[in-house]
């Protein structure tokens, strides 16, 4: 964890393109012990733009991760986006919620 919040929304926009790069046969090899970890870090970060950067990104690890892995472990993490204070969070998450949908559909998320 960077101490410069530049640095983690800049590391955070960057997460999705990270993951789409990796190899397909090792993404959730890499992605469940390393990536997510950070991803959780990265939604309780004080800083609202790092926070923005996440939420722009973070529903498109959906369909990499899997209809299993996205409402086990990405779910709670969208929930918490939603609930936070600062408007850009909360629209970024909103409007990507189609990446999710295509991937659990409508009625796996109620």
């Amino acid at each position: 964890k960077d101490v410069e919040a530049e640095v983690r929304a800049s590391t955070a926009a960057k997460i999705k393109d990270f993951c789409l790069n990796l190899p397909a046969d090792i993404q959730e090899e890499v992605m469940m012990p390393n990536v997510l970890p950070a991803v959780k870090e990265l939604v309780c970060d004080n800083n609202q733009h790092v926070k923005a950067a996440l939420a722009s990104v973070i529903m498109g690890l959906s369909p990499i991760m899997g209809k299993d892995n996205t409402v086990q472990h990405l779910l709670p993490l969208f929930l918490i986006l939603l609930k936070d204070e600062h408007s850009d969070v909360r629209l970024n998450i909103i409007s990507n919620l189609d990446s999710v949908n295509k991937v659990i559909g409508i009625h796996s998320a109620i």
